[in-house]
C-alpha cells in the first residue's frame, strides 16, 4: 500500500488500481492487473511522459473529452454501460459465451440523455460492431422517493 500511495503521489495519479489481486499459496501477493491514470494537467512536471504517448484511437481520445471511460477492444459486440464493475461483468459474460467485446464503455451513474447519445454515437461509429449490449441499472423515480424531478 505504501508504495501504491508513493506512485500516485510521484506521479501525479489520478488513479492508481490494482485488479484483481492474487495472493498465491505461499502467501505472495501478485497485480494480475493494474491500470494507472495520470493527471495530464501535471504533464509540464513529467517531460519523460511524452515518450510513452501513442496515438490514441479516434474514439477513444473523443469519449475523454465527453467524460466518457471508453476503450476500444478487438471484437464485434459493443457495450454500453454504467459503473465500471458492470460493464466489466457484461464484458466477461460475453466471453463466456463465445463473443467477443467491441468496447468497453463506462457512462457513469447518472448519466443523462446527450451522454448516451454520445456513447451510442461512439459505439455505431465503429464499423465492426454488429450488436449492441446495454447493462444501465437504474433506481426508478418512486423508489428514490426524491421531491424532484428528474
Amino acid at each position: 500500500m505504501r508504495d501504491l500511495w508513493q506512485l500516485f503521489c510521484a506521479h501525479d495519479a489520478t488513479l492508481v488500481e490494482i485488479n484483481p489481486l492474487a495472493i498465491t499459496r505461499g502467501g505472495k501477493l501478485i497485480a494480475l492487473d493494474a491500470k494507472v491514470t495520470l493527471d495530464g494537467n501535471a504533464a509540464f512536471h513529467h517531460p519523460e511522459w511524452a515518450a510513452y504517448e501513442t496515438d490514441a484511437d479516434e474514439r477513444e481520445r473523443c469519449a475523454a473529452e465527453a467524460g466518457i471511460n471508453y476503450v476500444s477492444l478487438n471484437g464485434d459486440i459493443g457495450v454500453l454501460g454504467n459503473g465500471a464493475g458492470m460493464v466489466m461483468s457484461t464484458l466477461d459474460l460475453i466471453a463466456e459465451a463465445g463473443g467477443a467485446a467491441a468496447d468497453f464503455l463506462d457512462v457513469g451513474g447518472g448519466a443523462r440523455e446527450a451522454r448516451i447519445a454520445a456513447a451510442l454515437d461512439l459505439i455505431l461509429a465503429d464499423e465492426r460492431v454488429r450488436a449492441l449490449c446495454v447493462t444501465i441499472f437504474a433506481a426508478s423515480r418512486a423508489a428514490t422517493r426524491s421531491p424532484t424531478p428528474w
